[in-house]
């Protein structure tokens, strides 16, 4: 849990330091097996966050170059998508609590911060 706390601190404050747009994506591996060389897939760009032990979690931030999901790779092949939608402009956090199966639950805080 403390690994967890920490990387959503960094993933906040590299938000805020950093870029003035992007969400602040936290996984957290609810599962019983680790989950292996994850990386998460943003149209126009990839993030490796590597493996993730059963209650650990790992923090990016998103900066995706238009309109955008999210999924999730796996070291097998195997792909989950994230229900949540996201693109250039945006920011805010989102977390994906996962097994190795399937994406458990989502919870999400993503609004547009461009001008319309």
């Amino acid at each position: 849990m403390k690994r967890y706390l920490m990387m959503a601190l960094f993933a906040a404050s590299a938000m805020a330091q950093g870029s003035p747009t992007g969400v602040a994506f936290t996984l957290v591996n609810v599962g019983t097996t680790p989950l292996k060389a994850v990386t998460v897939y943003v149209t126009g760009k990839s993030y490796r966050l590597g493996d993730v032990d059963p209650g650990s979690a790992r923090a990016v931030l998103l900066v995706p170059a238009t309109d955008s999901h999210v999924e999730l790779g796996f070291a097998d092949g195997r792909r989950l998508q994230v229900d949540c939608y996201l693109g250039h402009g945006y920011q805010g956090k989102l977390t994906a609590r996962v097994t190795r199966e399937r994406v458990v639950s989502i919870q999400d805080e993503i609004r547009y911060a461009g001008s319309y």
